[in-house]
């Protein structure tokens, strides 16, 4: 089950410098039921049996004994048995997201001495939370579903991050010859995280990028790209 809301809003500054916010809330459910494993614990019990018709004491109750070594399909193997080595299993996952977003683009109205199109930018910050929780039963948590990949533990966790970005493109160069475009570019990004966790801190990253794009012809671009990155 997903739904997710968003709402927004957006306008002018000036002719060439406008302003645009939103924010948005999103949630996920999952239910998995696990069918047709068969649980360790109860092949052990069924193992551990004086013969085909009682089981030790100290078993889980219900226990039906099973020749496992006796030819393939023998009459141990009857409804009862199949039903006390298998059980159901149920996973619940919820992700959560919330986010508000704004920023101030546009353009200044001025443009290099060599340039006709005008210097733009984009400025604005953002805040997102994140949460997240698994709440397995007692089978799927403690391992006991043969063949399920181990154990599915409860978890319940999240963070969020306060943000701050800005970007500039600025067209140097425009229709000289061998020089239809020279444009360059470059942007930052400050990020400001908070791990909801017992004993986790928060941490702070900051990534940029610069960039470039060269037409001497308005048919042919080579570009160009240095980036940092955090994850």
């Amino acid at each position: 089950t997903v739904f997710d809301y968003s709402v927004g809003a957006k306008g002018g500054i000036t002719d060439t410098i406008s302003w645009d916010i939103r924010g948005s809330y999103g949630e996920s459910s999952q239910t998995q039921r696990i069918q047709g494993y068969t649980l360790n614990s109860r092949v052990r019990d069924s193992l551990l049996a004086y013969d085909t018709t009682s089981c030790f004491a100290g078993t889980a109750d219900g226990c039906v004994p099973v020749n496992w070594f006796g030819p393939q399909g023998n009459s141990s193997w009857t409804a009862a048995a199949i039903d006390f080595l298998s059980d159901e299993s149920t996973v619940q996952t919820n992700v959560s997201l919330a986010q508000v977003h704004g920023v101030i683009s546009g353009d200044f109205g001025v443009s290099s001495p060599f340039g006709s199109n005008p210097v733009s930018f984009a400025v604005g910050g953002e805040y997102r939370k994140y949460h997240a929780s698994q709440q397995s039963d007692s089978l799927a948590a403690g391992g006991d579903l043969g063949g399920a990949g181990g154990a599915a533990p409860n978890i319940n966790g999240g963070y969020d991050v306060y943000e701050a970005f800005g970007e500039l493109i600025v067209p140097l160069i425009q229709d000289r010859p061998f020089f239809h475009d020279l444009t360059i570019e470059g942007g930052v990004r400050y990020s400001s995280y908070s791990v909801f966790a017992t004993g986790a801190s928060g941490y702070n990253t900051t990534t940029w990028k610069v960039a470039g794009s060269w037409a001497p012809v308005e048919s042919f671009r080579i570009r160009g790209n240095y980036a940092h990155a955090v994850r």
